[in-house]
């Protein structure tokens, strides 16, 4: 996020990179956005501009969340419980792992059961007779 401005009693809008509702067009998005400002009952209180970018558009929904609730606390500390209790002064930890020395790429997550099933049953079908074996399988899993 590059920079939020964040004003008491102005024209009382939200806006994000110029017009929020085309740059979250989908409105669980815009939700997650407007939660920190309903749950505070500042809907109406603060103009808000926003520039940012980088991320995901969910990622930048969350962060910009997280920006609204820090900004409401530094306002009125008395909201900080209620938005703690809802989990909006949490950070994402999670990070991109970095590519390492010798390696072509970043290493990739394997953590789908469905390639550990395909993977089984390549193995499985590799030979003709345990075929029926590889279908019973796929059936109980």
């Amino acid at each position: 996020m590059h920079e939020l401005s964040f004003k008491q009693e102005m024209e009382r809008s939200l806006s994000i990179n110029d017009d929020f509702e085309n740059y979250f067009p989908v409105e669980s998005l815009q939700q997650i956005v407007r939660k920190p400002l309903e749950l505070t009952d500042n809907v109406d209180k603060f103009d808000i501009h926003v520039n940012i970018d980088g991320g995901g558009i969910t990622g930048q929904a969350e962060a910009l969340r997280l920006a609204i609730s820090r900004a409401i606390i530094k306002i009125d500390p008395e909201h900080r419980a209620i938005l703690k209790s809802n989990g909006f002064l949490m950070r994402d930890p999670r990070m991109v792992e970095r590519k390492k020395p010798g390696q072509k790429k970043k290493p990739v997550k394997n953590s789908s059961s469905v390639n550990d099933n395909f993977r089984i049953l390549r193995c499985l079908v590799s030979k003709p007779v345990r075929l029926h074996r590889a279908l019973n399988y796929l059936r109980v899993a």
